[in-house]
């Protein structure tokens, strides 16, 4: 009989053993289980964060996007604001020159004036040609044609104040409409203001025949003294 319950005591303890083995194993996985489901759901709610930031991020780059393209569209309506109100002012200058007779002798702040009265960029450069093109007034082309630039003829299509041609140079009724001429130059070349020096370097490819002849016209500008 002490055998039988010494027996049953040892199966007991084992049974019991086994159960809080059982017991153990099922709380780690439950606890596992719930370790788990924290993490994904963390990862979830990361997830959606970081996915409405992104839209966020889109939504403000797709805000720049338009700004910037209100930007470009503002400035292409004021170049072409600027293109009319110096073709304006030109239409306007080129109507008194024709109505009432020049007589004065152009002089460096007359041209310089007038340019500016035209919308020119940059109106010491077109002195600075006048200068160089008509010989300071002395060239003969000047004399026979009150071209004061060495202006060709324009084609039909394009505005311009020439009233003849001579050699295949441009002539005008007087020497204000061949400064208003040279200003309409610019335009028929460039659709916005350019840089100095991109303006520069198309007096180079449109005028100069020597490698010197930039250095000349800046060598004046710089010696020009206007207000």
């Amino acid at each position: 009989m002490e055998k039988l319950i010494k027996k049953y005591n040892v199966v007991n303890d084992e049974l019991k053993i086994e159960t809080r083995y059982l017991f153990s194993k099922k709380f780690l996985v439950l606890i596992s289980g719930i370790v788990i489901s924290v993490i994904l759901s963390l990862l979830f709610l990361i997830g959606s964060t970081i996915g409405y930031y992104d839209n966020e991020v889109d939504k403000c780059f797709k805000s720049v996007e338009q700004c910037e393209s209100i930007i470009v569209k503002l400035s292409d309506s004021l170049d072409n604001l600027d293109n009319d109100l110096s073709i304006s002012m030109i239409n306007h200058q080129s109507g008194k020159c024709l109505i009432n007779p020049i007589q004065e002798k152009p002089t460096k702040e007359s041209v310089y004036n007038l340019a500016v009265e035209c919308g020119a960029w940059y109106p010491d450069i077109i002195v600075a040609q006048c200068l160089i093109e008509s010989n300071v007034g002395t060239s003969n082309i000047y004399k026979k044609t009150n071209n004061m630039f060495g202006m060709k003829i324009v084609s039909k299509n394009k505005m311009t104040t020439q009233s003849g041609n001579h050699n295949s140079y441009g002539t005008y009724k007087n020497w204000k409409l061949s400064v208003i001429d040279r200003v309409l130059m610019d335009r028929r070349y460039f659709s916005k203001k350019p840089s100095r020096k991109e303006y520069e370097e198309k007096l180079l490819g449109s005028y100069s025949e020597t490698g010197d002849y930039l250095a000349k016209v800046n060598l004046i500008v710089n010696n020009l003294n206007f207000d």
